[in-house]
């Protein structure tokens, strides 16, 4: 399955949660603006609880954030397709990538199980 987190990103955003059940890679691939590239940081981040999208994650979870960073990519100046595969080792359910940090450009980030 192919799944967009978001297209052009070019300010502070957190894309969708997406489904990612019973998988332990996925390959993300980050898609810089053709004309003036990406300088900025986007995170990605796993959660294993059921459900994401209501503030009652489960019971061992209330209240509490269900999101666990796993990458911290810095870009600077970048022109060029990067894609890379994500291995992990907990049952996560759930994906999702975070730009935390724009200087210039814009940045489309997409993921694929």
């Amino acid at each position: 399955m192919q799944a967009t987190f978001f297209k052009n990103a070019a300010i502070e955003t957190i894309s969708n949660p997406i489904a990612i059940p019973k998988v332990q890679t996925v390959n993300i691939q980050f898609t810089p603006d053709a004309a003036n590239g990406f300088t900025g940081v986007v995170i990605i981040d796993l959660a294993a609880v059921a459900q994401v999208k209501t503030p009652w994650y489960s019971i061992a979870t209330i209240g509490m954030n269900p999101w666990i960073s796993v990458a911290t990519i810095q870009f600077s100046k970048q022109d060029r397709v990067i894609n890379f595969n994500l291995f992990f080792d907990l049952p996560y359910k759930w994906i999702r990538a975070r730009v935390t940090d724009t200087r210039f450009g814009s940045i489309a980030a997409y993921v694929a199980y």
